[in-house]
Formats: structure tokens, sequence, C-alpha cells
């Protein structure tokens, strides 16, 4: 007989809460990055890397940092953990790009001449996935599907988006604005946003459709991006007025410029969407922004020429626990009480937690567990 079953646990700890994410700032100009514990903005460590470090990405867990070494033709794998560093050099192109899978097992790496890397993040074995692809110059913005089956590339040189079969490689091209540079996804897949450099506007495509839904215009040559957790705001880097545009994705429509410091390139938002963080390549700051003014509210220092293109923040909340020994056969639901965030789970026999469904939930949160099934 099939009925719904309903079960509520309280988010257990088992153990000491670990600190809050950490933003990871590349210093172009000083060959190191910058660590901020983003609960004080403290800058708590320098770790030296490659050459020219320009983009950077978080493993899905937050264990690993990646960083592109643009003059090193290579990339430093930071373990978040210990803060060592390893270098993986054999890679034949002036790394500019970088992202990861969502199951955190691939690092996708690109080049100035349009090379397309994967690296297993196991054995850091690097592979080469395509050959320069036709048309393909400088590529900036990269980000992966949620369900890991699509690569998004913006290609500047035929002012497109490419996507990018992660199994077959077949590249389709979506025309954008001119020079599309930062390019970021929504939690859902659905939308793919990219800032259009030459001509001060985003695109925003349908992933189901790949086309454009709608242009937006927003401050002097857009380049870096970046999605709020729920989806409702984007936030893009305007270098040459030195602001950050705020875009609503309900209506698709400009709702106010935020004034950082010189020349912001790189972007990225807390795993709760409180605060949005902007690397100055210019003025060699973070500037902090509270979405719910939206204003800054402090400038940290780090290193010079700060460009950090990518996911520099840990990309969820480090819950530090699971629930209790859970296991089942059946749909799990959990859903995060105060927001009422909903995440389905369907791995039958394992054990699952909330953190590893991408809900952001916090230590004392109350989460709900439904099961839906047959009942013995």
């Amino acid at each position: 007989m099939k009925k719904l079953i309903s079960i509520v646990f309280l988010f257990t700890m088992l153990g000491q809460a670990r600190a809050a994410p950490f933003a990871y700032i590349p210093n172009a100009a000083h060959n190191n990055v910058s660590v901020i514990d983003i609960a004080d903005n403290r800058v708590v460590s320098t770790l030296a890397v490659g050459r020219a470090p320009t983009a950077v990405a978080v493993s899905p867990d937050g264990s690993k940092v990646y960083v592109a070494n643009f003059s090193s033709n290579s990339m430093s794998v930071i373990d978040a953990n210990t803060r060592s560093v390893t270098e993986v050099q054999n890679i034949d192109d002036l790394v500019n790009t970088l992202a990861v899978s969502p199951d955190g097992t691939r690092i996708y790496v690109t080049g100035e001449l349009g090379h397309i890397f994967q690296v297993d993040a196991a054995s850091l074995a690097v592979t080469r996935i395509t050959q320069v692809l036709p048309g393909m110059n400088t590529p900036k913005g990269m980000a992966v599907s949620p369900d890991g089956g699509t690569l998004y590339l913006s290609d500047q040189r035929a002012n497109a988006v490419a996507f990018i079969n992660t199994a077959s490689h077949v590249v389709t091209r979506v025309p954008v604005g001119r020079i599309p540079a930062g390019l970021a996804i929504n939690q859902d897949g659905t939308r793919v946003y990219v800032a259009n450099f030459d001509s001060d506007t985003i695109s925003i495509i349908d992933t189901t459709t790949q086309s454009v839904i709608t242009n937006v215009s927003v401050g002097r040559n857009p380049t870096g991006i970046a999605v709020s957790p729920d989806g409702t705001q984007v936030y893009v880097t305007n270098q040459f007025s030195d602001t950050v545009s705020v875009i609503d994705t309900n209506n698709n429509y400009f709702v106010t410029d935020v004034t950082v410091g010189n020349r912001p390139f790189g972007v990225a938002l807390t795993p709760d969407g409180s605060r949005v963080y902007v690397a100055n390549s210019g003025s060699n700051t973070v500037s902090v922004i509270d979405p719910t003014q939206p204003a800054v509210t402090e400038n940290i220092a780090v290193g010079q020429s700060p460009i950090a293109f990518g996911k520099f923040i840990v990309p969820r909340a480090d819950l530090s626990g699971s629930l209790l020994g859970f296991r089942t056969t059946d749909k799990l639901l959990c859903q995060n009480l105060t927001t009422r965030q909903n995440v389905n789970l369907n791995n039958p026999g394992k054990r699952w937690d909330c953190q590893k469904a991408g809900l952001v939930v916090h230590v004392g949160d109350q989460v709900s567990v439904t099961l839906k099934g047959t009942s013995r």
C-alpha cells in the first residue's frame, strides 16, 4: 500500500563547526592568491601560484581551489584545508579560464588559442578534448550545466556562446553581443547570462531553445557576471564604469548600478546570497556589496591586479554534519524550514544529506524529510 510518510529531523552537528566559506582572489601582478575569510572579511593567507593568475574555480565541496595561470600555461590546485599548492604544468595554451563539473571530478580549462582541456580531479591527468575550435579565440567565460552534460563557453571571435556536449564534444553556437566575456548559469540550468564587453549589454539565453530571450543594457564594458543563489538577480561588473549593474531576472530589467573600485572584474556571491564580492583590478581591492541596499559596505585590500574571473567563493555552505545515519530506497526531500527551499534526492541505497544536494542550510536549522514510497 502506498502512502506518504512525513518525518521531521533537527539538523544535528556531528562535530565542531568549521569556519565560514572563503573567497580566493588571484592577484595577476603578484603571482599569488589572497584568501579572504568572509566571516569577518580578513585576508588570512596569501598563497604563491603560477605566473599571472587570472581565473579561479572552487570545487563543489569547497575542498579544492583551481587557479588559471595565464603566463605559466598551468593550473594551480590549492588544498583548501592545508592551503598547500600543486601546479599542473602540461597545459599547452595560455590558460585563461576554467570551470568544475557539478560532481567535482573534472576541471575544464581553456586557453587563449581556443583549446579545451579536461583535467581529472583525482589524478590531475590532462586531456585535450578538442583541437582549436573553428572561429574561436580568447574564450573568457565558462560554466557547466547542472547535469554536467553541457559546457558553455564565450566565443569572442564569433560573438557567440558555444554549447559544447561534454560527451560527444559537438559544438552549437548561439549568437550574442560583441566580445562576450563573463558567463554564468542559474541553478536549474535554464538560463545562461553572458556579459557582452563591446556591446554594453548582457544576453540572456534560454538553454532549452538555445536562443537569446533578450538583451539588457548595463554599464561600460561589462566583464564579470554572477547569478544570485535563488536566481532572482544577476550582478555584472562594468570594467570602465567602475560599477556593478543589478538585473532583476523576473522581468529581465536593469535595477540599479552600484559604484565599486577601479576596473571591477570578477564577481561572486556568498552561498546564502547575502553578500556580493567584487574584485577591483585597478584599485587592488575587493568590494563587498550588501544586496538589500544595494551598496558597498566594505573594501578589502588584496594584492596587485586582482582579476578573479570565475566562481571564487565556495559555492555552498559548509554544514559540518548530516542527517543522522538516514538511508532509504525511496525518494528523499530535504527542506530548509526557514527559506522553504526544497531539494529532491533520488539515490537509492545511499546516505544523503542536504549539503550534497546543494541545499543551503545552517547549523541549528530544522530540516524536514519527506519519504514517498511503499510502506512496509
